[in-house]
């Protein structure tokens, strides 16, 4: 795995699935129906018994909604763990439980959910965070009336590990105009975050068709999947809450798990400028600028000093490039606002 820098190709196609060809996914428990059905619900784990229960049960609680599988990838070969009692202990005809033969790594596990599951749609689910009850129906209500959406995104709430809920500025601005969907650009991936990988439903074959999620960007590798995803086919991001998102008692909450994110996003940034033709010094400064408007993210998980940011932190910002960057993402949340209620207004999506 190579360290993401400025020279980083985030573009370049590359067959993640190929890389984990030689490991086996035995299944456990479940059958294949020979009924494929119209979305995989597929949940990732690996030794979190504590929540994938919860998980689990909320995929199969769906309403108004039922034709749906739902597949549990276990990164862990070990036989007879607690999570295998507890996945092997659920009776429920749409449910199966696959045993890697060996650790692919967390985006590997990813794809191999992807390749597991036969449906022209997926949606992921993380084994510690929990669907409403009315996700696949609100979100396929969206889909059948749209037919050239190829990705949407649900908006999430987060909940930390203890159960309350966490809510910032911009997201308890979108609960006010709940409803209504928008149109996601790779530009908007640049100078603040459009959407995640979880509570979002994508086209199996597309996935495919972009590699997959790309280990070498760990552990931003969902985050430049979207990314790519958005910049080759028709994404929205869809403004219903649907998903709770834990933060907290997970490998994103490591220190050192957050350092390689706060620098990938950087690296990420920066290529998408250079994307679009904006390689400037100036607008190289302004990424620098939003990335330092970033760090009281290092508070929350105890990163105080900076110096592990040194290679892109040049102590050369100026006020210039801060309201540049304030000014595009004012621009770009009114745009997504503003999308938000003409759609639902307009076209009905509520």
């Amino acid at each position: 795995m190579g360290k993401v820098n400025d020279k980083t190709d985030f573009f370049k196609y590359v067959d993640s699935f190929a890389k984990d060809d030689g490991v086996g996914s035995l299944l456990i428990k479940g059958e294949m129906s020979s009924v494929i059905p119209a979305v995989t619900i597929a949940i990732p784990t690996y030794k979190r018994p504590e929540f994938i229960n919860c998980a689990i049960n909320s995929a199969l609680a769906q309403e108004n909604f039922d034709n749906y599988e739902v597949i549990v990838v276990d990164n862990d070969p070990e036989r007879g763990t607690e999570t295998e009692k507890i996945v092997c202990a659920i009776d429920n005809p749409k449910l199966r439980y696959y045993k890697n033969a060996g650790n692919l790594g967390m985006f590997g596990n990813m794809n191999r959910c992807i390749k597991l599951a036969r449906t022209q749609w997926i949606a992921y689910l993380h084994d510690d965070d929990i669907l409403s009850p009315e996700f696949l129906n609100k979100i396929f209500g969206v889909l059948r009336r749209f037919d050239k959406i190829s990705m949407l995104c649900s908006r999430h709430n987060m909940v930390v590990y203890d159960g309350k809920y966490y809510q910032d500025a911009p997201k308890a601005l979108y609960h006010k105009f709940e409803g209504g969907f928008c149109k996601m650009r790779l530009k908007d991936f640049s100078h603040y975050y459009p959407v995640r990988s979880t509570g979002c439903v994508f086209q199996r074959e597309k996935a495919i068709s972009l590699g997959g999620f790309n280990s070498d960007f760990y552990p931003t590798s969902d985050y430049v999947f979207s990314a790519i995803y958005s910049y080759n086919y028709r994404c929205y991001d869809y403004n219903c809450y649907l998903y709770n998102y834990r933060i907290g008692l997970n490998e994103s909450a490591n220190p050192e798990t957050y350092k390689k994110t706060f620098l990938n996003d950087y690296y990420l940034q920066l290529a998408i400028e250079k994307k679009y033709g904006r390689g400037s010094s100036f607008i190289t400064k302004t990424v620098e600028a939003n990335t330092l408007r970033n760090r009281v993210r290092l508070n929350i998980y105890g990163i105080t000093s900076l110096d592990f940011a040194n290679e892109i932190i040049t102590g050369t910002v100026k006020k210039i490039h801060i309201i540049y960057n304030d000014a595009v993402m004012i621009c770009g949340r009114g745009r997504k606002i503003l999308c938000f209620i003409i759609s639902k207004l307009l076209l009905g999506v509520k």
